[in-house]
């Protein structure tokens, strides 16, 4: 039997979870982009879960987030729910749509930790080499400009919720700066942001030049089946 996780009020994590067999089930598409704001900024409202950065890949998600009350249980059962639900209505399946391993839920210890995996998160397309820069994501990605930009109105999805349903019509998705930054103004806080993404996509574009990676390119990423999945097998039974 796993061990119980500790829940910690104010403890700030990355969260990821991945799709089920890795197949691309969350390829990025207006309804999946809907969905994922819908769903994350619902269960932030239901829960006072204080959200940071997204980036939601074709096969698997990343959210830095604080928890301030000790709800993150709450959130993610309700979160992997219910964009499950949203999802499979739309492509018109029933399986799984998660993985049945657990989220992972790494606790972040310092200023450094948590701006080391907010870079982490906007760089993540990059670093899989499916665009040049993090701007060139079509699907749900969180910019620097966001801890600026106040609040942004999410539509509810017309796929599994009912119109007139306990649902709201409409619901707003707050991206908020991490703690730990308080010396420095938001504006500071966003430019130095700006500034080591810029520099760390530069370093990954040099390292896939050196590799001989291609970049597969927006209207690939677009074109590619929600249920293929990646080639190879994934590494297992290792340290998490």
């Amino acid at each position: 039997m796993t061990a119980p996780r500790k829940v910690i009020p104010g403890t700030t994590y990355l969260l990821t979870r991945r799709c089920a067999r890795r197949q691309l089930l969350m390829r990025p598409s207006a309804i999946v982009n809907q969905i994922v704001f819908y769903c994350i900024a619902f269960a932030a409202k239901k829960t006072n879960v204080v959200i940071h950065a997204v980036v939601e890949m074709s096969n698997h998600i990343h959210i830095l987030l604080t928890d301030p009350e000790g709800r993150i249980p709450e959130f993610t059962g309700w979160l992997f729910e219910y964009t499950a639900k949203c999802r499979n209505a739309s492509l018109g399946r029933w399986e799984n749509l998660w993985s049945s391993d657990q989220p992972s839920q790494l606790p972040l210890e310092s200023p450094e930790d948590i701006l080391d995996k907010l870079l982490y998160i906007l760089t993540n397309p990059t670093a899989a080499a499916l665009v040049h820069k993090a701007e060139q994501w079509p699907g749900v990605i969180t910019r620097p400009d966001d801890f600026i930009n106040g609040p942004t109105e999410v539509q509810r999805p017309k796929v599994f919720f009912r119109a007139g349903g306990p649902m709201p019509a409409t619901v707003d998705l707050d991206i908020q700066r991490p703690p730990g930054f308080d010396d420095m103004s938001t504006d500071e806080f966003v430019d130095m942001v700006a500034d080591e993404l810029e520099l760390r996509e530069a370093d990954l574009r040099l390292q896939h030049r050196l590799a001989g990676k291609t970049i597969l390119g927006r209207k690939a990423v677009l074109a590619q089946d929600p249920f293929d999945y990646p080639i190879g097998m994934e590494p297992r039974r290792n340290l998490n």
